[in-house]
């Protein structure tokens, strides 16, 4: 019997132990973000933030700032989704920190749609913009 209070009482230890260890005793919960809160505003704002997604809830103001522009191309790009165009940011940043150009992805995506003008008469690439704003920019 004594055997058995000592391995029920280590377990019962154990148990606190762990929960000690794991944060079990914090408050805080994990937001969990729906589908319709995970927008690429969110993603890219969430890369610029830490640079890795999900692992830093970005400010609303830089989400607010990226689908805002996100919108912009969307009405001027032909590519016509959010997601493909946040990719052509993500990609142009990598290709600048190439060519040794520090820019955010924030200063990336207004490049791209102040390159475009409101009231363009037909669709453009936003892939080719990126492109052409990449090649034509000096590397420090």
């Amino acid at each position: 019997m004594k055997k058995l209070l000592l391995i029920v009482g280590g377990i019962i230890i154990f148990i606190i132990i762990l929960v000690i260890i794991s944060g079990g005793g914090d408050k805080k919960e994990i937001q969990k973000l729906s589908d319709q809160e995970y927008t690429t505003a969110y993603k890219l704002a969430s890369l610029q933030s830490n640079k890795r997604i999900g692992t830093t809830i970005p400010s609303p103001e830089l989400k607010d700032e990226f689908e805002k522009i996100l919108i912009s191309l969307n009405r001027k790009c032909t590519e016509g989704n959010k997601e493909k165009i946040g990719n052509y940011i993500y990609k142009s940043q990598e290709m600048f920190t190439q060519k040794g150009v520090d820019l955010t992805l924030l200063e990336i995506a207004t490049l791209i749609d102040e390159s475009i003008p409101e009231d363009v008469d037909s669709l453009v690439s936003c892939a080719e913009i990126a492109a052409m704003l990449v090649m034509l920019t000096e590397s420090e």
